[in-house]
């Protein structure tokens, strides 16, 4: 029987500071998870920071919420064990993925916290506007079984670390937007980056 990560109020706010952080650039391959990470590299961020409950559309798809503007003057510290693999079926590279179906895209996954080698508090997947300080945020449930994540890894806390979400990005404007998996620690924020870039069209 799998157990289900169960969703969380994500994030409270943290006290407003300058807009510099560093995110990890946890550059992995899709088929499995490696034993290495590339070196983190220094981008914008934003603080993940909600308390309203996700809403699912008609379809099933949970819809992505904009976060407040004061929530993007934050600081991400980096994190470096995640993988965003697929978005429908689609091997995700660096290539930016332009959905087909903007009320209907499944993303697949996994994500872990670096630290505890277990799983992430609070997991979210955040949708970051490049050049903008817009940006929206999509709870994660971490209940899809992943061995090879967790032998690669040497975490059996991570059999379970797996994502599918049906998410709904209708909301977002034409734009370019970067990817991130969010985790709580501590009172601190972590993210994952991958490299995965989303290209919404008019």
């Amino acid at each position: 029987m799998k157990l289900t990560q169960p969703f969380r109020a994500p994030f409270l706010l943290l006290p407003t500071v300058a807009m510099v952080a560093v995110l990890g650039a946890c550059q992995e391959p899709n088929s499995m998870p490696p034993e290495t990470v590339a070196t983190p590299a220094a981008t914008p961020a934003a603080t993940p920071a909600t308390t309203t409950a996700p809403a699912a559309t008609a379809g099933g798809a949970i819809a992505a919420q904009e976060m407040p503007p004061a929530a993007n003057r934050g600081v991400l510290n980096p994190d470096a064990m995640c993988n965003l693999e697929r978005i429908d079926d689609q091997l995700l590279g660096s290539e930016p993925f332009a959905p087909a179906d903007r009320h209907h895209m499944v993303l697949t996954g996994w994500m872990g916290d670096e630290q505890s080698k277990s799983l992430p508090t609070a997991p979210v997947l955040m949708i970051r506007q490049i050049g903008s300080d817009r940006a929206w945020q999509l709870p994660l449930a971490l209940d899809v079984e992943r061995a090879d994540v967790a032998e690669v890894k040497s975490a059996p806390a991570l059999k379970l670390s797996g994502f599918k979400l049906t998410a709904d990005v209708s909301t977002l404007p034409a734009g370019s937007f970067r990817m991130l998996l969010v985790h709580e620690r501590d009172g601190g924020h972590y993210a994952c980056d991958n490299g995965r870039d989303l290209k919404i069209s008019e």
